[in-house]
């Protein structure tokens, strides 16, 4: 989490010997503050909201593109707490989604949140280094591909999805992947099927971090 709540329930970024609360559970939350890690708040035990998958930075760094009344809302719902990464203006959820989740899973968050966008990480499926850091050359990032997009009809893009996650085709909600390398993939069709493919819009990532900042009053 990037930020836990002081005593005058006032969120509040990590920082050493700080002490800060969960605004859903109220647990004491340890703040994790290393050299290389952005820093964070973490529960001591298991995180409150079942929702909760293990934050990467890749999470963080998204959080932090929007002020922090928009980022990690709670939201409550028929008896429910779970907390929504971010939460723009116009009361639209961003989820952001590393983790494989199953069709169920997704469905139900969008039952619950109502308004939202998935943003799903798919980095791994697009490598541009080795497991060390260590750049690939061209001929071993076109080996290493499992997704690999195209233009095809007019301001659209064709994709082919090696060992895709399948769920992702089953999201009603407007979804967007992070495919690395700068881009983000505007979903607009995807195969339930095997081959996967599907087809949509590829944009510069800036293009969307832009929109989300704007989304959120941080333009």
């Amino acid at each position: 989490m990037l930020f836990a709540v002081d005593r005058n329930n006032q969120k509040i970024a990590a920082a050493s010997k700080a002490d800060g609360w969960c605004s859903m559970c109220g647990e004491k939350l340890v703040a994790k503050c290393g050299q290389i890690v952005t820093h964070h708040w973490s529960h001591k035990s298991e995180d409150c909201d079942t929702w909760h998958e293990p934050e990467t930075e890749w999470h963080l760094y998204w959080k932090s593109l929007v002020p922090p009344k928009y980022s990690e809302v709670t939201i409550e719902k028929d008896g429910q707490q779970h907390r929504a990464d971010i939460v723009t203006k116009n009361n639209v959820v961003i989820e952001l989604q590393h983790s494989p989740l199953s069709i169920d899973e997704i469905a139900e968050r969008e039952f619950f949140y109502g308004k939202m966008i998935w943003l799903f990480d798919v980095q791994t499926c697009r490598p541009t280094r080795d497991a060390n850091g260590t750049p690939l050359p061209g001929w071993a990032k076109q080996i290493r591909l499992r997704l690999r997009h195209k233009p095809g009809e007019p301001d659209l893009y064709t994709f082919r999805w090696v060992h895709p996650r399948r769920s992702i085709a089953y999201t009603q909600s407007p979804t967007y992947l992070d495919v690395g390398a700068g881009e983000i993939f505007k979903l607009d069709w995807m195969s339930k099927n095997t081959p996967c493919g599907g087809k949509g819009k590829v944009r510069p990532q800036r293009e969307f971090e832009n929109w989300l900042r704007r989304q959120c009053d941080a333009a």
